[in-house]
């Protein structure tokens, strides 16, 4: 498996903030911050349904277990949360 789900109850420019928040109380960085759906809009003149995604990262842990030991291993960072 390569992805984990959830559902919020929430409206979704809330549940955007609540994920940043939640990111954050978890010692992530957020690395990107991204609304796909104003780029494609922006772009292509595309509407798309509600889309969002954050970039996190825990550097302490990913330096600490990770890029000391394996430097390529940085392709498979950040972490992406999407909102949709």
């Amino acid at each position: 498996m390569y992805e984990f789900n959830t559902e919020i109850d929430l409206p979704f420019k809330q549940a955007i903030e609540k994920g940043h928040e939640v990111l954050l109380e978890h010692h992530l960085g957020i690395v990107s911050d991204v609304d796909v759906q104003t780029i494609f809009k922006n772009k292509m003149d595309k509407t798309i349904p509600d889309y969002h995604f954050f970039g996190a990262c825990n550097t302490i842990l990913a330096d600490r277990g990770v890029l000391s030991s394996e430097p390529n291993a940085d392709t498979l960072f950040p972490c992406h949360f999407i909102m949709r």
